[in-house]
């Protein structure tokens, strides 16, 4: 099962490099495509953990590493990992919608450098069965640290740019503050 799950791996990984690469030389681009793309990849990195946290593992490639670790299931470090590439995925997303900041390539752990690592510990899970549990603790810290630069980078980029007037979305209530409840700004009004 391991040489297929890694070869199905290998696989969706070309696919999504080549998909992008064949609608821009066919010229087929669409805005929807660019947020399919995105959204396709989230799917694929869910299943990649999904198949790790429901397979055969279980503690015990992880009764000879370090007692803290050993504690926690392997299906949650699964969790763990899958939130950080969703957290570093959501930050880039809403910077570059709310904040019009171009965040490309901010951040120490892109989808590359997550892609590869997972693929290594993968590959070196025939030898070292816990190495793809280390591959999969190290992608999810690393993206939540690739979430907090972002967000930095977002901060610093709109207040450089006088782009931060405290409202984020929508109409300001009677107040003039966008945060205050329905209930504060109708007494605020009376």
């Amino acid at each position: 099962w391991w040489l297929i799950g890694f070869g199905l791996m290998i696989f969706t990984g070309f696919i999504d490099v080549l998909d992008g690469s064949v609608a821009r030389a066919m010229g087929k681009t669409t805005k929807f495509g660019k947020i399919l793309d995105p959204v396709m990849d989230r799917f694929a990195e869910f299943c990649f953990l999904v198949g790790i946290a429901i397979g055969e593992f279980s503690f015990a490639p992880l009764e000879s590493l370090w007692p803290p670790i050993t504690v926690i299931p392997v299906g949650a470090w699964c969790l763990f990992c899958f939130a950080g590439m969703i957290f570093a995925s959501y930050s880039r997303a809403r910077g570059e919608s709310v904040a019009t900041v171009s965040i490309e390539s901010v951040g120490i752990m892109e989808r590359r450098e997550k892609l590869a690592l997972l693929y290594l510990g993968n590959l070196l899970y025939f030898w070292f069965p816990v190495a793809l549990i280390f591959a999969i603790i190290l992608v999810g810290f690393l993206s939540f640290v690739t979430t907090f630069q972002r967000m930095l980078y977002i901060r610093k980029i709109m207040l450089e740019l006088g782009n931060d007037d405290g409202d984020f979305s929508g109409s300001k209530g009677a107040t003039g503050n966008k945060f205050l409840s329905s209930e504060q700004d109708k007494k605020t009004e009376n």
